[in-house]
């Protein structure tokens, strides 16, 4: 049983090891990533709109002599703005 143990923790340390390791892809000829082609420097503006509706039923005649339903609907808008510089 100790001996299971011993390779268990072996097994354990190696996998957390070889996960811990940086991935050497390159080699020591790696280039820099290239700069990009175009940057956008300038102002965005948006807007979300988006709607719902549901319709809850309630039904305690067990309890009580009461029953109901209920319905709603609703809109929802947003106007969002940032200011993009790079």
């Amino acid at each position: 049983m100790k001996r299971e143990f011993i390779r268990y923790l072996a097994g354990a340390a190696a996998g957390v090891l070889l996960a811990g390791s940086p991935a050497i892809g390159g080699g020591p000829y790696a280039s820099a990533a290239p700069a990009p082609v175009f940057t956008w420097t300038g102002f965005e503006l948006g807007l979300h709109v988006g709607g719902g509706s549901d319709r809850t039923r309630v039904n305690l005649y067990d309890l009580y002599d009461f029953s109901d339903s209920y319905n709603s609907t609703g809109l929802l808008a947003a106007l969002t703005s940032a200011s993009i510089i790079s």
